[in-house]
């Protein structure tokens, strides 16, 4: 597990000219504090939205900010917030460590502020996988998947390939090491997504763009069939990279993240 860069905040929601409050809460069980920004619509339904590897809360490659901006004008109220060791939250962070943590605090702080709100979770890459662990755990109302890997050893081998240019075979021989030794440093314990993703009780939309270099479009397919929920949809977006459905098509994003969510508050209700 590699040690992630701080990356500080370039821009707060006013630049996409929307109110907002700093808020801040403490992680689950160590009390790490962690830091984001509510931002209100008016409706009784909040998305905390999860960034992956070393983003804050203002992932510029995802549009976080922009997608916030489109889904208040739509009326949800939405949390972003820095998982420990990014932007301005405390912690060293690592990939895949704690996230589910940080993200249980996050939603403690929802349910104690606002008890009657529905909370849904909107995770990219990574970050989707600690949303669909921790959904698979807890109650959520609804779980957006974006660009979600269905194995750890598999998205670390593609990483590692791609970015160091480690041969695949050295990478998947090594794994073991890799994984042993975050668990005796960090506490890491391997859970793969597509194990846990049938545990989840509410409605998931799973997003994969068809041109991902880093999770291959089978996974998606492999989530949505072990997931087992008539209630999930699985959105394939062509000619889109890693996280980047949003910026193909704002548009197109929010109407089918927003018609999924009202489908899920009336099967809720």
């Amino acid at each position: 597990m590699l040690k992630l860069p701080r990356i500080p905040l370039g821009q707060t929601p006013d630049s996409v000219g929307l109110a907002y409050e700093n808020v801040c809460f403490p992680s689950r069980i160590d009390g790490t504090l962690l830091k984001g920004w509510y931002i209100p619509g008016k409706r009784a339904f909040t998305l905390v939205i999860v960034n992956g590897g070393a983003q804050n809360r203002v992932d510029l490659e995802t549009g976080t900010l922009e997608i916030s901006q489109d889904l208040v004008e739509k009326g949800y109220n939405t949390l972003l917030f820095d998982l420990r060791g990014r932007g301005e939250s405390e912690g060293q962070g690592y990939h895949l460590v704690h996230s589910e943590r940080d993200l249980g605090g996050a939603v403690d702080y929802l349910k104690q502020r606002f008890p009657s709100s529905n909370i849904g979770l909107m995770g990219f890459s990574t970050g989707a996988a600690a949303a669909i662990i921790f959904a698979s755990r807890e109650k959520v109302a609804a779980v957006i998947s974006d660009n979600c890997f269905a194995s750890v050893t598999d998205s670390l081998t593609t990483k590692l390939a791609t970015d160091w240019g480690v041969p695949r075979l050295i990478v998947r021989m090594i794994a073991p090491m890799l994984f042993l030794t975050a668990r005796i440093l960090h506490g890491y314990k391997k859970v793969d997504p597509v194990g846990r993703v049938a545990d989840i009780t509410c409605p998931i939309l799973f997003i994969q763009g068809d041109a991902d270099d880093l999770v291959p479009i089978s996974e998606a397919y492999e989530l949505h069939k072990a997931s087992g929920n008539a209630l999930d949809d699985l959105w394939i977006v062509p000619n889109t990279g890693h996280t980047q459905a949003y910026h193909t098509n704002p548009a197109l994003y929010i109407e089918r993240v927003t018609g999924f969510l009202e489908k899920t508050e009336v099967k809720s209700g």
